[in-house]
Parts: structure tokens; sequence; C-alpha cells
């Protein structure tokens, strides 16, 4: 029982509700017993500011548009964290649309700062490029890798059995 009392608090933090409570409390009755929830949900946190911040600036370039006009993470929506990872999804999907085919979404990170007042929220999107180390065994930042491709072959009438029936033969 505490623990579900704890989950729906934790859900509705998830949701924005950083003050929500819940108590439960049990009545039994003969063979049954009764359970209750309260629930004070409170006033949800809203997104006062939304920023970015991304390391490599080709791909700010690429997300600029996006963020302008299709991120469903605004000014003035409820913080929630399921919004959070739509938008990680999104940005994925458009990175690997535009050949940057090594990027992944754990190069995405939100912070949210609610410290700010008035139940609002401070959220920053921030894209880490990839680490790597160099020859003398420092770390550093290299840029996203965009991979294109060069010559291009279809073959309309191809049928890939046929490749693997060709290859048994050769062995």
């Amino acid at each position: 029982m505490r623990k579900s009392s704890q989950q729906i608090t934790a859900l509705l933090k998830n949701k924005g509700y950083y003050n929500a409570k819940t108590t439960d409390s049990v009545a039994f009755k003969e063979k049954t017993a009764s359970v209750k929830y309260k629930v004070m949900a409170g006033e949800p946190y809203r997104i006062r500011n939304y920023t970015d911040s991304i390391e490599d600036p080709e791909v700010g370039k690429l997300l600029k548009s996006y963020f302008e006009n299709k991120s469903q993470v605004k000014e003035g929506k409820r913080v929630d964290v399921d919004y959070f990872g739509t938008e990680r999804e999104e940005i994925n999907e458009i990175m690997l649309e535009n050949g940057y085919y090594r990027f992944a979404k754990e190069y995405i990170f939100f912070q949210v700062d609610t410290f700010v007042g008035n139940n609002q929220a401070d959220v920053k999107i921030l894209i880490k490029s990839p680490v790597a180390t160099d020859e003398y065994g420092q770390k550093k930042t290299i840029p996203h890798k965009k991979y294109y491709f060069s010559d291009l072959t279809i073959y309309p009438d191809h049928e890939p059995k046929s490749i693997i029936k060709k290859s048994r033969r050769k062995r």
C-alpha cells in the first residue's frame, strides 16, 4: 500500500507536480479491506525558459528549425518527463535521417531548474559530443561524424537469396 502511494506520487512528479502528496488508508470489514488514496497534486510546474546547449555547431544548425517549429517542449507548457522522452526520440530520428548514424539518445540530457519560484522551471537541453582519447591519453570532445553515400547501385530485379546460393557454391 505504501509502495502504491509512493508510485502515485512519483508519477505525479514525472508529470510536473513536484509538490504532490499522496496518503493512504485501509478500512477492514469482515473479510474485505477497502483501500483509499488521497492525492493532493497541487499546481504543476510550467516551463519558464527553454534553452539549448549543443556542443557541435553543425548539429546546432541542423536542429535549429526543429526547436523553433516542432519541439513539444515549449515555454508555458507543463514540465513532463514524457515530453522530454519524446524530444529525445525526435532528435535522435532527425540525426539518423541526416547521416549521423552513430548518434544515440545517450548524447541528449535535460537540466530542470525548479528554484526559480512560482511553480516555474527553467529547462535546458544539452546535446553532448562524442569523447575520444588522443595519442597522449587526453580526453577530447570531437564533432559528431556525418556519413555520406557515394556510389549507390540499385538492382530492381535482385533476389537476395541468389547471392547466398552463389557464395555457398564458391566454398
